[in-house]
């Protein structure tokens, strides 16, 4: 849950928005394992207001400091990457002994299949990775979300049969992907409303 909220907070910079995207995942998931409703959200706020200081896409507060202090906003993002870190390093050692409490030392184990994530796991990687080399390089969000998706549709198809997705799950994904747009550009724009008054 705190790595989901903590990757989309990289690329929106809005704790909101994070929390409507990822939270609709991250609190049920949280509850099927035993946590109380209210300790989830309380780990998916935390999380999702990490993302005002996860570089590279800050919240408000980083453009700020960038033109208060008169230096390139890549200099801010960069200072802020060992906070940042520190940050979700702590909310893991928090959330864990919450869980741990919680749960009262019940450990619970779940099959992972590694063969998926061996074949999964780097076109998620390498397109996550463009994509912020793009956005680095100050290209637009657009043009660098386009070469990302992109990309990882492409390596996607170089994956095993059993791992490749179908016609199905493209459109499915396809469907998923605009309707969680929709729903943050929605968001944003409520967001971006209050922020400029």
């Amino acid at each position: 849950a705190i790595l989901a909220s903590t990757a989309i907070g990289m690329v929106t910079g809005q704790a909101v928005a994070n929390i409507a995207l990822s939270g609709s995942v991250t609190i049920p998931a949280m509850q099927q394992r035993g946590i109380a409703k209210t300790r989830a959200a309380a780990i998916e706020v935390v999380a999702s207001l990490g993302s005002q200081l996860i570089p590279p896409i800050m919240g408000l507060g980083g453009f700020l400091i960038a033109v208060n202090l008169g230096v390139p906003y890549s200099d801010v993002a960069i200072a802020a990457i060992v906070p940042a870190f520190l940050f979700i390093a702590i909310l893991f050692i928090a959330a864990f002994f919450m869980a741990e409490a919680e749960l009262n030392l019940q450990t619970q184990s779940e099959k992972v299949d590694t063969d998926a994530i061996k074949w999964i796991a780097p076109s998620f990687l390498v397109s996550f990775s463009v994509l912020l080399t793009l956005l680095y390089m100050r290209y637009s969000p657009g043009y660098a979300a386009m070469w990302a998706i992109l990309l990882l549709s492409g390596m996607a198809f170089l994956r095993p049969k059993a791992y490749r997705p179908g016609l199905s799950g493209l459109w499915d994904g396809l469907k998923y992907g605009v309707n969680s747009a929709c729903n943050l550009a929605l968001i944003l724009a409520g967001i971006g409303i209050i922020v400029q008054v």
